[in-house]
């Protein structure tokens, strides 16, 4: 018999999506107020992964799950892009603008002394999804950067890209041609980590055009990787039995493996996967962040939020900057959600086309 799992409407995303966005909050406080991760917690632990690339790869499972689930319920490549841009985009360009024009005066930049080019390359790293920069902000910090949280949604669109690529040749349908993908991918990060790819053979992949289509191979690899994980544990529904005593044994081999440098990210996405959607399907539900999904708010406005209170309250000890930062983040995720993001994700209804009987036949 196969174990009981929840559905996937029936699950605890919402909650582990917003621990991840705090965890971020958590990662990021330490290092922002001593320029180093000697205090970060995981870091302190493990001596590897920090609380934030921990989360971020979570972040990362999810979503290699629950978008490769959107397309193969609805292959339509034009829905998939619309629910895609609907999510990512409008709340990102809102936090954008509110770093450069808000924010990046407060952290000590003159917009005033811009010209119309120096505008112009803005407005085109927020159309590509990359983080707001700005010169000279936060001088008096260990850090200077206006949002230096928001670099990874351009990674994450860019594997959303990836998923629909699969799904119009059929990985999702034929299991040796995401089983090949996947390989690829793994052969790819081993390279990175064993050194079998030098930063000889990088050089030829930073000039402009590459680095904007694929940003840094290093870390697009690794986000791939992630991605596909969660992906292929979405492929592998109701063929995984998700028992406690798996569980326990996931729990104690990535507890080991995390000391190892080179083997701890393949662990979480091995181990940590597991444990994930085991806590996502088999265990109680917990409706937190359920209907309203503060978390994307939260993530992005985490770390502009903790540089503004090292920047008002310069004493300020860590306890308290973390958890204000996450409490006024938590705020700031909410009126993203209700004033912006939620209406966002209802106009899909406008844009996208409705499927037929016989196109969902003929795709399945």
């Amino acid at each position: 018999m196969k174990p009981e799992q929840k559905s996937e409407n029936q699950n605890n995303f919402g909650l582990m999506r917003l621990v991840f966005a705090s965890l971020v909050i958590v990662s990021h406080a330490p290092e922002m107020l001593d320029g180093t991760s000697d205090r970060e917690p995981l870091v302190r632990l493990f001596g590897t992964l920090s609380f934030g690339e921990f989360a971020v790869d979570c972040f990362f499972l999810i979503s290699g799950y629950l978008v490769s689930s959107s397309y193969i319920s609805d292959p339509s490549l034009r829905n998939f892009a619309v629910k895609r841009l609907l999510r990512i985009y409008p709340a990102f360009i809102l936090a954008y603008l509110i770093s450069i024009l808000v924010i990046g005066p407060i952290a000590g930049s003159d917009l005033g002394g811009l010209d119309l080019e120096e505008w112009w390359m803005m407005v085109s790293r927020m159309l590509r999804l990359g983080y707001p920069v700005l010169p000279t902000v936060f001088p008096d910090q260990m850090t200077h950067f206006l949002n230096g949280a928001m670099w990874t949604i351009s990674y994450e669109f860019r594997c959303y890209v990836i998923a629909a690529a699969l799904g119009l040749i059929g990985a999702y349908r034929r299991p040796t041609i995401f089983v090949g993908y996947i390989l690829a991918i793994v052969a790819l990060n081993a390279a990175f980590i064993t050194g079998q790819i030098t930063d000889q053979m990088l050089d030829a992949t930073r000039n402009h055009t590459f680095r904007n289509i694929f940003l840094d191979p290093v870390h697009m690899s690794r986000f791939l990787l992630v991605f596909a994980c969660g992906t292929a544990f979405r492929l592998l529904d109701g063929k995984i039995p998700y028992r406690t005593d798996f569980a326990v044994f996931a729990t104690i081999a990535l507890a080991a493996l995390m000391f190892v440098k080179p083997l701890a990210e393949p662990a979480l996405c091995l181990f940590g996967g597991y444990l994930l959607f085991f806590c996502a399907f088999r265990t109680p539900l917990i409706a937190i962040n359920d209907r309203y999904d503060f978390s994307y708010g939260t993530y992005l406005y985490g770390w502009p939020i903790t540089a503004l209170l090292i920047h008002y309250v310069p004493d300020i000890g860590l306890a308290q900057l973390t958890t204000s930062a996450f409490a006024l983040a938590l705020m700031a995720g909410a009126l993203s959600w209700f004033g912006l993001e939620n209406w966002a994700i209802r106009q899909k209804r406008r844009f996208t086309v409705k499927r037929t009987f016989r196109q969902t036949a003929a795709s399945s």
